[in-house]
């Protein structure tokens, strides 16, 4: 499953022939989970799948909600002394700091998005959750998009599916 291999570098960060992003791209992160296009400023970097210049595993670093007055991030990464971006990996929790609540937890697994979960306003219980691991029937650029009500009960499942460049939904519940 391509969702949980490292990629081998002379496969990454290829055009098309109309010069448009294709295949897998490196993107490097800030340490407040924002994009930046430097690895030199860069603290983690993580895999994103285009298909010609259209992103899949996109979620978590469209919001870029995160600063350093307003949230917080627990991580299990380890900054690496020879200042280099680390692969992003592991369980990644967002704190909203002025309330002291979680409002969403991202899965990694070596460099890729697999699931992220995001929580209602009090941080009391998962409100939503993308999971990139649960295919539309078999196809790689897709994922499932489930709803869940305050009793932890389903309301709503959407699978989101990237085909021929271009996006479309399947609700299933």
């Amino acid at each position: 499953m391509l969702s949980q291999e490292i990629v081998p570098a002379d496969s990454l960060n290829q055009f098309d022939s109309k010069g448009k992003k294709d295949g897998v791209w490196i993107e490097y992160i800030s340490e407040y989970f924002c994009p930046v296009k430097k690895e030199k400023k860069a603290t983690y970097f993580r895999y994103v799948k285009y298909q010609h210049g259209v992103i899949f595993h996109t979620s978590i670093l469209k919001f870029n909600f995160i600063s350093k007055k307003q949230n917080r991030i627990v991580t299990p990464v380890k900054i690496d002394s020879m200042n280099k971006p680390v692969m992003l990996d592991g369980k990644f929790d967002f704190y909203d700091a002025k309330k002291n609540t979680i409002f969403m937890t991202c899965f990694f697994k070596n460099g890729w998005l697999e699931k992220m979960i995001g929580y209602d306003v009090t941080g009391k219980y998962m409100a939503m959750e993308m999971d990139y691991l649960e295919k539309y029937n078999g196809i790689e650029s897709s994922y499932l998009f489930t709803y869940y009500n305050e009793k932890g009960e389903i309301t709503n499942q959407t699978y989101g599916i990237l085909e021929n460049s271009k996006w479309r939904t399947v609700r299933i519940k």
